[in-house]
């Protein structure tokens, strides 16, 4: 056949129906295999067969395959004892960040996501429910500990939080206006998990600490519970974090910075944490100390103190 000329309609016919039926042993499959092993498709070429192919529906569109052809792909696939050609590679930088580029700016279409979340649906859930990581922890698995040390000590960037809040916009939550979504277990432990954030964390004021010494000394005399002596205490039944607790005085309190405070007055969702918290804990008294004023609450107290000494005497 000459370079450049095309066959008819009628002769790819032909040569179809001489080809039916007709099977390429294994040892012919070898010789194409090895003689085609190295050879590199052109860029012109590669246009060329997307052009070629562009519109045309694939053989296949519309067929399902049955249980016993599904059996069989599966056997073929995924031989019994066969190692997966990716087995303990480890990809470079250089590799991964070629993938993530290859990936930027794709978007599923609702189609896909809602496929997606059919296919998930019972595998997978952080609040515990079945998945591949149900029960490991970095002490039993090693996959666990490597994606656990790999997290230690990682923070979003600036323009990585504005990415993620502007993808946020608008979303509603999938658990908006539901009921009875999480069991009791599961809501206790999303509240755990949130209050011990609040001191883990260091978020307490470290000026705090020394007011607290002194009030175990002068004060209360007898030890509270605070972040750096036994940890803040929870709040039963809430997520809530106090700044310091006497168990024996039966005292509660809380140390305001100024951002809990607007136009200097109380936010009103420090006034309804007060509330739930006094709600909780009826048999404590609850005070607040606003930093700024500490100078005055201390005068205070040393009048309070040297009353007290004075009914003692």
């Amino acid at each position: 056949m000459k370079k450049g000329s095309k066959q008819s309609s009628e002769t790819k016919e032909k040569i179809s129906k001489s080809l039916e039926g007709h099977k390429v042993s294994d040892e012919t499959r070898v010789k194409i295999g090895e003689s085609n092993k190295g050879k590199k498709t052109s860029e012109d070429t590669k246009r060329k067969i997307s052009k070629s192919k562009k519109g045309q529906m694939p053989w296949n569109t519309g067929i399902k395959l049955t249980e016993k052809q599904k059996e069989k792909a599966k056997k073929n696939y995924f031989p019994k004892g066969q190692i997966p050609w990716n087995k303990d590679m480890v990809m470079s930088k250089e590799y991964c960040k070629k993938l993530s580029n290859a990936h930027l700016g794709q978007e599923r279409t609702e189609e896909t996501k809602k496929k997606i979340s059919i296919g998930m649906k019972g595998k997978q859930n952080a609040l515990g429910s079945k998945g591949w990581c149900a029960g490991l922890t970095k002490e039993t698995d090693e996959r666990i500990r490597l994606k656990s040390e790999k997290r230690k000590g990682y923070k979003h960037t600036k323009e990585a939080k504005k990415i993620i809040g502007i993808k946020g916009l608008g979303r509603i939550p999938w658990n908006k206006g539901k009921k009875n979504v999480y069991t009791e277990e599961q809501l206790q432990r999303l509240r755990m998990g949130h209050a011990g954030n609040h001191y883990e964390g260091h978020r307490w004021n470290k000026d705090s600490i020394e007011i607290w010494k002194w009030f175990d000394k002068y004060i209360f005399e007898s030890e509270g519970q605070y972040a750096t002596n036994g940890g803040e205490h929870i709040v039963e039944g809430w997520r809530y974090a106090v700044d310091y607790i006497n168990h024996q005085a039966k005292v509660i309190i809380e140390w305001d910075e100024e951002a809990h405070y607007f136009n200097d007055k109380l936010r009103e969702e420090d006034k309804i944490r007060q509330k739930r918290i006094e709600k909780a804990m009826p048999d404590y008294d609850f005070i607040r100390i606003r930093e700024s004023q500490l100078n005055y609450f201390m005068l205070c107290l040393l009048v309070a103190m040297r009353y007290k000494n004075k009914l003692k005497g």
